[in-house]
């Protein structure tokens, strides 16, 4: 009796993975080099949620990441790469009573990264190395950890650094005006990258000052 198909598939996948992501790695070193960048982050994409609803449509991962690994259900993880290392994958891992966080997986390709846990967007930034400024980011817009500054904020027990999100407004007409200002959202709690209201954030004054 010949082997059932999908055993015959997992075996050779496990078999080729490895040839797999040493040809990537390779491949993605060699672009990095030519481009001047030292290292790549890509993530695998975020949940969106329905309009004016706690509940979020089905989620896929973006292709680029599931070109390094073969999860489908990972929103908000990262793959990092630095030539001449092993790939990191930092997998999300919400802490949270009403979702249930992406298993640890335990399969054929799992040997081939540094599998890290995060439980948010600040522990998967502590993952990866203090400067980024020479890595390469593949992903959604609004999504990476390195694009957060932090400010100087007023808060009941002094000032502190905080992460803060500028949102500057566009009018948008006969002609198309930037407004001299906008909204600055900022993550109120120690560490933490969320500068939405509705989950603990809150906003800043901003000033636009003529150099």
């Amino acid at each position: 009796m010949s082997e059932p198909v999908s055993s015959l598939l997992h075996t050779q996948l496990a078999s080729t993975f490895g040839a797999h992501l040493g040809t990537l790695c390779e491949r993605t070193a060699r672009a990095l080099q030519t481009s001047g960048f030292t290292s790549l982050l890509v993530h695998a994409g975020s949940l969106l949620e329905i309009f004016q609803d706690d509940r979020t449509y089905p989620f896929e991962a973006h292709a680029p990441f599931k070109v390094w690994v073969p999860l489908q259900d990972a929103p908000d993880s990262f793959v990092w790469f630095e030539a001449g290392t092993r790939p990191r994958l930092i997998l999300h891992q919400p802490q949270d009573y009403w979702y249930q966080s992406a298993q640890t997986p335990q399969d054929y390709w799992v040997s081939h990264f540094d599998l890290r846990s995060a439980p948010d967007r600040a522990a998967a930034r502590a993952l990866l190395p203090h400067d980024l400024s020479g890595t390469a980011y593949i992903g959604d817009a609004t999504t990476p950890p390195i694009l957060t500054g932090t400010s100087s904020t007023l808060l009941k027990g002094g000032i502190a650094p905080r992460h803060v999100d500028l949102r500057p407004y566009v009018l948008v007409g006969d002609q198309i005006r930037i407004t001299p200002g906008g909204l600055t959202r900022v993550a109120l709690k120690e560490g933490s990258l969320v500068v939405n209201s509705s989950q603990g954030g809150g906003t800043k004054d901003t000033w636009v000052l003529d150099s």
